[in-house]
């Protein structure tokens, strides 16, 4: 983020921009419907830059995306079944 942050002067920007590529990047691997799939990823993805601007660990940010993977294949959520 220090990159963009050198591009984009302002902070909320960087979130969104985060936020939005974090968001397209997932929508692309879904089956389900696009909009409900790309802003549940678009918070997700503002969430964890915003997450990242308070508390720069990569570690955290990684093992809680991880954590939230394994609970959505857990439970069935995104399945791939018709």
């Amino acid at each position: 983020m220090r990159l963009q942050s050198k591009v984009i002067k302002n902070k909320t920007g960087v979130l969104l921009l985060n936020a939005f590529i974090f968001g397209f990047m997932h929508t692309m691997v879904t089956t389900e419907s696009i909009p409900f799939s790309f802003f549940a990823t678009f918070f997700l993805g503002m969430s964890w830059a915003y997450a990242y601007r308070k508390h720069p660990n990569l570690f955290l940010v990684g093992a809680s995306h991880s954590v939230l993977n394994y609970l959505v294949a857990l439970f069935g959520f995104f399945s791939f079944r018709q």
